[in-house]
């Protein structure tokens, strides 16, 4: 449990940094391309990490952690679809490195449904550039 309790507080990590990039960018702030995908790489290997992987466990020991500490890897798919969505325009700055790591989540079955990314968006892209 304890690493069950350390990986509650890696979440709220990671949701207080997707707070802090979602903010409001004035004249004096930039968008940095590094730190975005930074936040996706890790959030995306911390919810794909072996121990998160609830349908491992005995169906009691699922049910206490569950219940003690949420499905921790739904929360974190919340919040990589959320500040996806937040990206605008900057979208195509991912394509294609994050698409490896966004199918790996996909396999995961309580975040496959989560995150979709409309590839017929960036296909009119690729051939407007």
């Amino acid at each position: 449990m304890v690493n069950t309790c350390i990986h509650r507080i890696l979440v709220h990590i990671l949701v207080c940094r997707a707070i802090a990039l979602k903010m409001p960018k004035n004249s004096h702030t930039e968008f940095i391309l590094q730190i975005w995908k930074t936040f996706f790489h890790c959030a995306i290997s911390f919810l794909t990490q072996g121990p998160l992987q609830l349908q491992n466990f005995s169906s009691n020991k699922r049910s206490k952690i569950v219940a003690r500490y949420k499905d921790m890897r739904r929360e974190t798919g919340f919040e990589i679809r959320s500040m996806w969505f937040n990206l605008g325009q900057h979208k195509l700055d991912f394509i294609p490195d994050i698409v490896g790591p966004v199918l790996e989540m996909t396999l995961i079955p309580e975040t496959g449904g989560l995150f979709h990314i409309n590839l017929s968006h960036f296909e009119r892209k690729r051939y407007v550039m």
